[in-house]
This record gives C-alpha cells, structure tokens and sequence, in this order.
C-alpha cells in the first residue's frame, strides 16, 4: 500500500530519468587537490587601531569640551537652587 509520501519520493527519482549527468573539466580535480595541499599563511589578528584611535581622540575631544564648558558656565554662588537645597536639607525625612 503506498502512500501519498511513497508516491511523490517515487515521481521526485523518477523525474530524473533521461537527465544527462553534469561533468567537470578534466583538471579539475588536479586543481582542487593542488590548492589544498599548498600550505596556508597564517594571519595575525589585526586590530582596527586606526578606528580605535579616532574613537579615543574623539573621547578625549568631547570631555575636553564638556569641561571647559562647564567650567566658563558655572553658576553664581548664593541663586535659587542654593536656597532650595538649603530648604531640603533643613526638613527632616525621618518620619517618612
């Protein structure tokens, strides 16, 4: 009794029939086996020190900046947020 599968595995093989066979070039082989018997290079592991680079000057770049900012930005001593600290620091959270 076949089934359905038996009968498609069946008109799968038998679709081949008449099918010539694909042939390689005679040296083929011979090239392949010549190709894999040459010893190999070995390659060092290269880093990316040129993208390491660029990305350590632009760390250092951007924190330069941030500093230099801060530092000729600074708030004056005795403003709003000086008073507002002074207010959280003078209640007490301990019964929260």
């Amino acid at each position: 009794m076949e089934t359905n599968k038996d009968k498609w595995i069946e008109e799968v093989l038998g679709s081949t029939q008449g099918m010539a066979k694909a042939d390689a070039p005679a040296a083929l082989y011979d090239t392949v086996m010549e190709a894999l018997s040459r010893p190999r290079a070995v390659r060092g592991i290269t880093l990316p020190v040129k993208q390491w680079a660029v990305a350590a000057v632009l760390l250092i770049a951007v924190n330069i900046a941030s500093v230099v900012y801060f530092s000729t930005h600074s708030r004056p001593a005795g403003g709003d947020d000086d008073m507002m600290v002074a207010q959280m620091v003078s209640e007490s959270t301990y019964n929260y």
